[in-house]
């Protein structure tokens, strides 16, 4: 019950909140923004080369409070929610070397990770999903031109196949079609003359890398050193040279990370213009907020349902989930507190399972809040089905352990998934009603398939539904970015009270053990209905993670 005593306190402490905000939000700012290598492309053939050098820009705002917080654990955590952020999409700058001449060409909002190809024997960057779209360019021999919205690679028409046995096969035929090169695109660059090669921008964290670039009239070499960084979210900082005798200066740097440069006001709000911009209230003490909403969750119930919208947390916690994503190649020395020995025997469990390596990736989110993330992803073509080694590393409480998820799609937008990870009390917020799944602790990947199979199998058979079987690297991207849309659609109806009181439930230990690590979303009621309906066996799936 809520008292008046108990009221006159909430008050006093809100106030005293409202206060400090206000008065942190009243003090100068100051503008800054960095730029963050995400990968380079190399391509050269007889006396002409091609060098793409990817960038993404984050702006931020800060004042001399959030300056004086040391850069590192706790204290950069809490000076990040402070600042004021604004991502940028991806640049590249476009080097030709041709003539005994650099030419450079800026190319803004690229597309990420593209697919590359030649088309009339010039280079093209295609998308590789359908918000790509108006993003991929082509060069037309005298410049670069942007590729029309909607407009479609060539199809190549399928021929016959000689399969071999897996121990004959080489790794670039089994897992050509997954690259930033398809199979196709590889035969035509080698058989036009072209060399190629795609690089992370983070080869040089073990020492400086060089890679000779020959050409006719003379060769020159593309050279990356990375200095590791004791900073929250730029752990490296890297530089790209290219050096050679035919250039004037014999180097020229290409990009180098320079850190957190000034830059103005009006530069600062242009970076925002293009998405939802943020809101002024500020978020330092945000830590704080939670701390008094939880409280209140907790010991008042029904009055925080009244209070929650006002404070706009709800709002906060919506902008905090990514609107997309870019998945730029990653090496695991990128790394440093990455679970090495545990990443290698899963990744050797599950290619003896069948699965085949897609991808090492770094995925990156327009949110400052994401953490950096090494993601190993396989697919497995006869079970139709993902499976990720993942490890996050958060700046607050170290890093995630690492853990192995399998999931796969159905028809009508379910999906079903297993992890070995401790349940994250965090996936309260996230929880989506066909998104469905279990988390199974310490269970090897063997255990993690068998019980997937046999989930997927019977949510099938209750629903009436078949499982997608497009293990493509495509497919897996876009059915990523699609569960960024799903998660701030549910979060939008989910109650906050409710969400919160779940989260601090797990983050306590206070629910119960089945609810944490399962979930099960609108599985049961529909295939109830089903039942009832006569058009199925009904719920299923209660017996199986008891």
């Amino acid at each position: 019950m809520l008292n008046k005593a108990r009221l006159i306190v909430l008050v006093v402490v809100f106030a005293g909140v409202a206060v400090a905000l206000a008065t942190f939000a009243l003090l100068p700012r100051r503008y800054r923004v960095r730029e963050q290598l995400t990968g380079i492309a190399v391509f050269w053939h007889e006396d002409e080369a091609f060098l793409f050098v990817d960038r993404h820009g984050m702006a931020r705002s800060t004042n001399a409070v959030l300056e004086r917080l040391p850069q590192s654990g706790w204290w950069a955590a809490l000076a990040a929610m402070g600042a004021d952020w604004r991502g940028s999409s991806q640049t590249t700058s476009a080097y030709r070397l041709a003539g005994g001449g650099l030419e450079r060409y800026e190319l803004p909002d690229t597309v990420m990770a593209p697919s590359w190809d030649l088309d009339e024997g010039r280079l093209v960057a295609r998308g590789r999903v359908p918000s790509d779209g108006g993003r991929g360019f082509r060069w037309t021999g005298k410049e670069f031109a942007r590729l029309v919205a909607g407009a479609k690679p060539p199809m190549a028409r399928p021929g016959a196949r000689t399969l071999q046995a897996d121990d004959q096969e080489e790794d670039e035929g089994r897992l050509g079609g997954f690259g930033p090169l398809s199979q196709e695109a590889r035969e035509r660059l080698k058989n036009s003359g072209w060399h190629f090669k795609r690089l992370s921008g983070y080869e040089g964290i073990q020492g400086p890398v060089a890679l000779p670039i020959a050409l006719r009239s003379g060769s020159c070499t593309l050279s990356l050193r990375s200095q590791k960084r004791d900073e929250m979210g730029f752990p490296f900082a890297t530089t790209v040279e290219l050096a050679g005798d035919r250039l004037s200066p014999r180097a020229q740097v290409l990009f180098d990370d320079g850190g957190w440069k000034d830059i103005a006001r009006a530069e600062f709000e242009a970076r925002g213009a293009g998405s939802p911009r943020p809101s002024s209230f500020p978020t330092s003490l945000l830590v704080l907020l939670l701390v008094w909403l939880g409280f209140l969750v907790l010991k008042v119930g029904g009055v925080a349902g009244g209070i929650l919208p006002f404070l706009g947390l709800k709002r906060r916690l919506q902008k905090s989930v990514a609107t997309t994503m870019s998945f730029p190649p990653a090496i695991p020395e990128q790394f440093p507190s990455l679970d090495r020995s545990r990443l290698e025997t899963y990744s050797r469990d599950l290619e003896g399972l069948g699965f085949e390596k897609l991808l090492d990736t770094a995925p990156v989110g327009d949110t400052p809040t994401h953490p950096p993330t090494f993601c190993r992803i396989y697919a497995h073509r006869r079970h139709g089905c993902f499976g990720v080694i993942m490890q996050w590393f958060p700046a607050m409480g170290g890093p995630i352990e690492l853990r192995c998820l399998l999931n796969g799609h159905l028809e009508d937008g379910w999906s079903v998934g297993v992890a070995n990870g401790q349940p994250l009390a965090a996936s309260a917020f996230v929880r989506r009603p066909r998104a469905i799944g279990a988390s199974l602790p310490a269970a090897p990947p063997a255990e993690l398939l068998a019980r997937f199979l046999r989930f997927r199998d019977q949510v099938c058979a209750d629903l009436g539904l078949r499982p997608i079987a497009d293990t493509s690297l495509e497919t897996y991207i876009r059915r990523t970015l699609e569960s960024l849309v799903e998660i701030r659609e549910a979060m939008t109806k989910k109650s906050l009270a409710v969400g919160l009181g779940r989260y601090y439930s797990g983050k306590l230990g206070l629910g119960r053990q089945r609810s944490q690590r399962v979930w099960l979303g609108d599985y049961p009621r529909i295939a109830e209905e089903r039942k009832a309906a006569g058009l199925g066996p009904g719920f299923g799936g209660d017996a199986m993670f008891d």
